[in-house]
């Protein structure tokens, strides 16, 4: 169904005068506008009432549908927040922001929380204190999505993915952001070797764990991109027509030129897309490319004349989250103010007090997570909770050799996650599992620690109990993570 059949009934639909939609669209044909980038509501900002209208709902619909037999109400009915990723971020704002008693635990995974900032409060990971946390989600993505090309070259991380996901051209594409951040002297070194050494070490300084070394690649390659163009959009509701920092969302051909969606595809998209190009066939396009418009993976930057992941547009991006330059470091001017002024006011809209008014809460991270870096979401949210509720019921887990994305485990030796991680689901359930109990028969939640892992030799190996130790009810001293007032102190 067309959005002109739909009418009103259309969930999202791109508004805008006939005549410069007409114009966008010659100028740029067979572009996709996506609800999450393009709503104008900074969407991120409502998650928590959303899951909380979810709850209202879900207690409707028992009432309407056991009529007679009992009512189901907030005070007789056990309800979990629980999800992962953006799902857990937005239960940690509903359980923050129910007032009504609706929610009674919360049980989470990798959430995407982006607490509000925490003045005196620091990380430390054994003797080494972090030396930034909590920065907000557009603030880290933007810089990776600087960085990270440059740094997944660096001996220290290492080309992790299999030729048929990384072609040899990426590589080159790699090098030459290097030689591009190194002209406007924002790595250093003589050479691509030194220089990617120098941008791992830029992420490092911004909180990257340094177990997040092996993903910088996989997750250049897969995601990151993906959310800083997204976000950047949602977060200063921007439109599909504003075209922001020259990208747009297309499906492409073999050599990157946007070309014309089938209706095959189209059927299929909200089966199978995500919401965050790329997904079903949708690719992010640097519309500013040498030569017209191109997939960003195939881009060339005008002000360098190479092909390097669209360097221009990822300055871009990063001078609308930070409000300054991206090379000199000075303050914006003109449109461009205005426009990160936007994108500041949607930071400040989606940030958590991280007050949980006493709702007994499990938090789950992996200290691998290169997507989420636990020093700015996990570690941080959690932190900022024990500081402004002293005494809160809410216990961090953090598990070593876990990352954000399971499924990549299931590639084998094509990315080599099957013997540098382990599933960090298992701990997902085992929280669930744990706040049930709190709630059910008034067992103790387990104590705030970190739970040391041992991937396995090769995923053909069963994992085994060895490889995913069970979340110790009182974890032995060496284990626990502790909050002092100012300090959240986490074992190595």
């Amino acid at each position: 169904m067309d959005a002109a059949t739909a009418g009103t009934e259309a969930l999202f639909r791109v508004r805008a005068p006939a005549d410069r939609l007409a114009a966008f669209n010659a100028a740029l044909p067979n572009r996709m506008a996506y609800k999450h980038a393009h709503s104008r509501q900074n969407p991120e900002k409502d998650w928590g009432q959303n899951t909380l209208s979810a709850v209202r709902f879900a207690l409707y619909v028992l009432n309407q549908q056991y009529t007679g037999s009992r009512h189901f109400t907030p005070a007789n009915t056990l309800v979990i927040a629980s999800s992962v990723s953006n799902g857990g971020g937005a239960a940690l704002a509903a359980a923050e922001q129910d007032t009504e008693g609706l929610i009674d635990g919360v049980a989470v995974s990798e959430p995407n929380a982006q607490p509000r900032p925490t003045p005196g409060v620091q990380i430390r990971q054994g003797s080494a204190t972090v030396p930034v946390s909590g920065l907000p989600l557009i603030d880290y993505f933007t810089l990776a999505a600087l960085y990270q090309p440059c740094a997944l070259l660096s001996s220290r991380t290492g080309l992790s993915m299999d030729p048929a996901f990384w072609p040899a051209a990426y590589t080159t594409s790699a090098q030459q952001r290097c030689t591009g951040l190194a002209e406007r002297g924002l790595v250093t070194g003589d050479t691509v070797a030194a220089q990617a050494d120098s941008a791992w070490d830029v992420l490092l300084a911004h909180g990257w764990t340094p177990e997040s070394a092996f993903l910088q690649q996989s997750h250049f390659r897969l995601a990151t991109n993906a959310i800083a163009v997204t976000y950047a959009n949602a977060l200063g509701r921007f439109g599909a027509l504003d075209d922001l920092c020259g990208y747009s969302f297309a499906n492409t051909d073999a050599s990157g030129l946007p070309i014309a969606q089938s209706a095959t595809t189209q059927a299929g998209l909200f089966a199978s897309g995500n919401g965050i190009p790329p997904t079903s066939g949708v690719n992010i396009v640097y519309d500013g490319s040498v030569g017209g418009p191109r997939l960003d993976f195939l881009s060339t930057s005008p002000s360098t004349g190479r092909a390097d992941f669209g360097l221009d547009g990822a300055l871009c991006l990063r001078a609308l989250a930070t409000g300054r330059d991206a090379v000199s470091g000075a303050a914006l001017s003109g449109d461009a103010a205005v426009a990160a002024a936007r994108v500041k006011l949607g930071v400040a809209q989606v940030q958590l007090g991280a007050r949980l008014h006493g709702k007994p809460t499990v938090i789950v991270a992996g200290r691998s997570d290169s997507l989420l870096p636990v020093n700015h979401a996990a570690r941080a949210f959690f932190a900022r909770n024990q500081r402004v509720e002293p005494g809160s019921p809410t216990r961090y887990i953090e598990v070593t050799h876990g990352q954000h994305f399971d499924a990549f485990m299931s590639y084998g030796p094509a990315l080599g996650y099957d013997t540098r991680f382990i599933p960090l689901h298992v701990y997902f359930n085992a929280a669930m599992d744990a706040v049930w109990a709190h709630l059910t028969t008034g067992a103790p939640l387990p104590g705030s620690q970190v739970v040391h892992t041992v991937p396995r030799a090769s995923s053909s190996t069963p994992l085994s109990g060895q490889n995913v130790p069970p979340i110790a009810a009182s974890p032995a001293p060496g284990a626990q993570i502790v909050f002092d007032g100012h300090t959240l102190v986490v074992p190595d």
